[in-house]
């Protein structure tokens, strides 16, 4: 229980008296303490106490909800997304027929990294007018396989992430295999030689960017990876 202490004077015909109210977290008082030492117990009555508890979770919850129901989160796609290319091929085809799995706090994450990295890639715009382009559209396959970089740097693929931690970002360079592979899904096929990803952390704002060169085994591991994915998806539609 967390407990503010208010100082209020009441005046009594001799002399004021010092008051001391402990407000619990709930924000309703619990006991008085004169400056004499003596405290007397408050307990509020139930019929104050429900409605008010009632109405803070309403607020909350239908606030989530607004905010779930506009997270952009996509429960399935008609292609297979380059971003996911550190998954295993059964999971890359589990998704593409039957979907992403869903939920709300699903939905709370996915809106918070959009905010960020919408926030972060108006600034990189804004910072960097004449490198600074569109991301555009990696199609292959008829569109069966698809990427979607944020942005493009002077003409390389670049994505915007962001971390909940200054201890998150990749300091020592070494990215996380999920976003590592994703870049180098992008060179396999866009045929750039690097790739830019910038990092941003929501605890102070830190700023870390890194350019990826493409791995020459690591994308031919890719392109093998997502002809058999598509061999599979085309011999069951």
């Amino acid at each position: 229980m967390t407990v503010v202490i208010i100082s209020l004077y009441a005046r009594a015909e001799q002399s004021p008296k010092k008051i001391f109210i402990g407000i619990t977290s709930a924000g309703l008082p619990s006991r008085k303490k004169y400056s004499n030492g003596k405290t007397k117990s408050i307990q509020p009555s139930r019929a104050y106490q429900k409605p008010f508890k009632q109405k803070i979770m309403e607020i909350s919850n239908k606030l989530e909800s607004y905010t779930a129901s506009i997270s952009k989160f996509d429960t399935s796609r008609k292609y297979v997304s380059l971003s996911n290319a550190a998954l295993d091929e059964s999971v890359l085809i589990e998704q593409f027929f039957n979907g992403f799995k869903d939920g709300h706090d699903v939905r709370l994450r996915c809106y918070k990294g959009y905010q960020m990295e919408a926030d972060l890639l108006e600034r990189i715009k804004a910072t960097f007018v004449s490198e600074f382009s569109s991301g555009g559209e990696i199609s292959v396959y008829d569109g069966l396989v698809q990427g979607h970089p944020d942005f493009r740097f002077n003409g390389f693929p670049a994505d915007c992430k962001s971390v909940p931690l200054d201890e998150h970002l990749p300091e020592s360079g070494r990215l996380p295999r999920k976003v590592f592979m994703q870049m180098q899904a992008y060179l396999t096929y866009g045929g750039e030689g690097k790739a830019l990803v910038i990092y941003e952390s929501r605890e102070t704002g830190k700023i870390r960017d890194f350019w990826i060169p493409g791995v020459v085994p690591v994308m031919k591991s890719i392109y093998d990876k997502y002809a058999r994915v598509v061999r599979v998806i085309q011999s069951r539609m």
